[in-house]
């Protein structure tokens, strides 16, 4: 079964065209197969990705093993874990669980007891699905940064002059609270591994550490990566902060590409519109949902029951990652999505939009913030 969603042809947009031509962003197919490679369809898909809509983002763990990503190199038994079977028109993954690489050793690798992980992040399987992901169908992964404590070991290589020889610096640091200098090098390791991994930016994640603290890190960046980086290339890499309960100061939302108010626990309060007021610059605020708790769990039903209101356009009764996705279209905010999408993978939904084989609700969700008119020349 298929379910199409459509966007306006970039073409005629760029053209000023009154006709509006519908095309597919989403297809359900297996990779390898013709329609799968559709040079068309991911230019137009990419394009998409480049426009100015609500965009979708998500956390997501299930590439990695189960416990996080202490070992990451796993061979894939079922599409439900992989990249590439996330919505075409998914915007940005979060890598909840480690940033995947094809290099066996790594010189971006933790510290534990004094000793180098080299093979921490190595998977080429799933390092192989998001460089597809990312050069095919536009969507971005960032990096999750740790920013909740203190005492991550890590080690930055440098060339370095010594008594006028150049010579390897493997100085290995510890994050240390109050010490300015071990947060900048916290970042510089981070942002090169970012690069090094081919990987599409970062995302703080807020809590535990002090406004001071995220703002040394937050300063230090932005002439390298988010909206006010110094080079068109820095501009591209996305500067992320997300949070559960303190929001991140306004020199964040200055510097950062995205602020991201994340959910651990259900949101709990939150059933209403009037909740989810942006506490920052709505152009950059997205709101995600706790998926995996709830009662009965938001995954099966789409999240949170909502209240105000309580339907769609539709009459339909109404679920928290909707009615986030509508907010945000109705100017509240840039995007939205959920942390641990993971288990919508088996979720069929058929709503008065469509019907969505995989990953329901997202998708649904997808198509009620950027909703096409139905005036077109459809075949």
């Amino acid at each position: 079964m298929k379910k199409f969603i459509t966007i306006l042809s970039i073409g005629a947009v760029l053209l000023g065209c009154v006709k509006e031509e519908k095309i597919v962003i989403q297809q359900f197919t297996e990779p390898g197969s013709e329609e799968f490679t559709n040079a068309d369809y991911y230019a137009q898909l990419r394009a998409y990705k480049e426009s100015d809509h609500i965009l979708s983002y998500v956390f997501m763990g299930r590439y990695a093993t189960l416990e996080g990503a202490a070992n990451l190199n796993i061979e894939y038994t079922t599409m439900e874990h992989r990249f590439i079977a996330l919505p075409d028109s998914l915007d940005i993954v979060n890598l909840w669980m480690g940033a995947p690489t094809d290099q066996e050793h790594s010189d971006f690798c933790w510290f534990r007891n004094g000793e180098p992980d080299y093979q921490f992040d190595f998977s080429p399987s799933a390092y192989d699905d998001m460089q597809y992901c990312r050069r095919v169908k536009g969507t971005r992964f960032v990096l999750h940064a740790d920013a909740s404590h203190w005492g991550q070991q890590f080690q930055l290589i440098d060339e370095v002059e010594k008594d006028g020889v150049m010579v390897k610096d493997t100085t290995v640091w510890t994050l240390s609270k109050n010490k300015q200098d071990t947060h900048e090098a916290y970042a510089e390791f981070l942002y090169r591994k970012c690069l090094a991994y081919n990987i599409d930016g970062l995302d703080f994640d807020y809590e535990g550490w002090g406004e001071k603290q995220i703002n040394w890190v937050v300063d230090y960046l932005a002439t390298k990566m988010g909206p006010n980086a110094e080079t068109e290339e820095g501009k591209k890499l996305l500067l992320i902060v997300d949070y559960w309960s303190s929001v991140p100061p306004t020199n964040c939302w200055n510097k950062c590409d995205y602020i991201v108010r994340q959910a651990y626990s259900v949101q709990s309060g939150y059933s209403s519109n009037s909740a989810l007021a942006s506490p920052g610059d709505p152009k950059k605020y997205i709101i995600c949902e706790q998926w995996e708790q709830g009662s009965p769990l938001n995954f099966t039903q789409g999240g949170k029951r909502w209240t105000d209101p309580s339907t769609n356009e539709f009459g339909e009764d109404l679920y928290s990652m909707e009615a986030y996705a509508l907010f945000c279209k109705n100017g509240g905010g840039k995007g939205f999505g959920a942390y641990y999408i993971d288990n919508d993978y088996k979720y069929s939904v058929t709503s008065a939009r469509g019907t969505f084989p995989t990953y329901g609700y997202l998708r649904n969700a997808i198509r009620a913030a950027n909703p096409i008119s139905t005036v077109s020349n459809e075949e």
